[in-house]
């Protein structure tokens, strides 16, 4: 996966360098550049750009490269990646998938522009600010810096549902539970065997509604099966962020992207978790830590029985509930709006440029002194060095 993500980003990186839309760049004065350091080809062209101020994105929480990066320590124990299920999974083969990425789009810049042209982690270390898509409220906790800022939600307004066709379909039961799994995996082409439990798992519930986002509404599981579970609602589309905000609506389904997980934590909903990929793993375990809804692995979706427990677990253990609405209040409550707090740390960025002060001075240790190696290795040479001392005493005196 790593070989092949590195060579499809390589290649678009150098199709940007000879699209000559670079020097048109490079023709103009910038103030702030913000950039998403997901696909690195961006951060490298800041050195040839040369905005007054570079401001740093993640559309979701900080990745694990980033850490490094930007100067903070992993703590993986504590900070599983956006890949793992649990906390102790390994992370070698993420790491693994990941670095090739890194080394040759820097390989790809030193070459066209001189062995001194600066790597993705110096360039992204002398940002001024790194905005993160996160909510702390109930993100894991993990060690930051004064430059990384918060600032999630934005463009999730509250709103009213206006769809007559949708207020009816919500109001035909007294619940009403949404499935989506995002716009990337389409429901229609999941396993057979899934599509048969979630069939088992709607009419063991008969008396609530469920929507379903599903692709292709012409698919033959559809026209056949489908469409005989009289409390099944297909469709290609929905309006997601307004059926949340409805009373009726009772519980979410969902892959855990982060779109989905913050209009849900928005709306103080419950969710049933089934991430597929991505950094859906993290998210998912990081609400499953927050209280507010259960967890299924997407291996054990052919599983009805255990669908449908964890359904009537996120359905009736009120405490999911309880908790998703304390989580909705909180974020209500915050000091600071995202809006206001991405507006004036941009206005601040564009009037003073980088703050030195912010950047850790880790990014000029070697790995002896971050480590502080030298002190432990004279603090065991001494300890070796008094034991031996203490053997030959003990000879001496025998």
């Amino acid at each position: 996966v790593g070989a092949v993500c590195a060579e499809a980003f390589t290649a678009q990186c150098t199709t940007l360098l000879d699209s000559g839309i670079v020097e048109k760049l490079k023709a103009k004065y910038f103030e702030v550049y913000i950039v998403e350091t997901f696909d690195p080809c961006g951060i490298m062209l800041a050195h040839l750009i040369k905005p007054k101020s570079v401001i740093v994105i993640s559309t979701s929480f900080l990745w694990v490269q980033q850490y490094d990066e930007i100067g903070l320590p992993k703590e993986l124990s504590f900070n599983p990646s956006e890949c793992c299920k649990t906390y102790h999974q390994s992370l070698l083969t993420f790491r693994e998938s990941n670095w090739p990425t890194r080394r040759s789009i820097d390989a790809l810049f030193k070459k066209r522009f001189g062995n001194d042209y600066p790597s993705i982690k110096e360039q992204t270390s002398h940002a001024t600010w790194i905005f993160t898509n996160s909510e702390p409220i109930y993100d894991i906790a993990t060690p930051t810096l004064s430059k990384v800022v918060p600032i999630p939600g934005n463009a999730k307004e509250q709103r009213s549902m206006t769809f007559q066709y949708w207020t009816g379909v919500v109001t035909k039961r007294v619940r009403t539970v949404i499935i989506s799994f995002g716009t990337i995996a389409r429901a229609d082409v999941m396993p057979l065997e899934f599509k048969q439990s979630f069939v088992k798992m709607f009419n063991s519930f008969p008396h609530i509604t469920f929507v379903l986002k599903y692709d292709d509404l012409e698919e033959e599981f559809a026209v056949k099966e489908f469409v005989k579970v009289e409390n099944l609602v297909l469709t290609k589309w929905m309006p997601q962020n307004d059926l949340l905000d409805h009373a009726r609506v009772v519980l979410f389904i969902t892959h855990a992207g982060m779109g989905s997980v913050q209009e849900l934590t928005l709306r103080g909903k419950p969710g049933l978790f089934i991430p597929l990929f991505g950094d859906q793993m993290r998210n998912a375990l990081m609400l499953e830590q927050n209280g507010s809804g259960v967890h299924l692995d997407k291996a054990e979706l052919g599983d009805a029985d255990k669908l449908i427990a964890a359904v009537k677990e996120a359905l009736e253990e009120h405490k999911y509930f309880t908790r998703a609405q304390e989580t909705k209040k909180m974020i209500q409550g915050k000091p600071f709006s995202s809006t206001d707090m991405l507006l004036k740390h941009v206005s601040f960025a564009a009037t003073f440029g980088e703050v030195p002060a912010m950047r850790p001075r880790s990014h000029e240790m070697t790995w002896m002194e971050y480590h502080n190696a030298d002190v432990w290795i004279f603090l065991f040479s001494m300890l070796v060095l008094l034991s031996l001392l203490g053997v030959l005493l003990l000879i001496g005196i025998v």
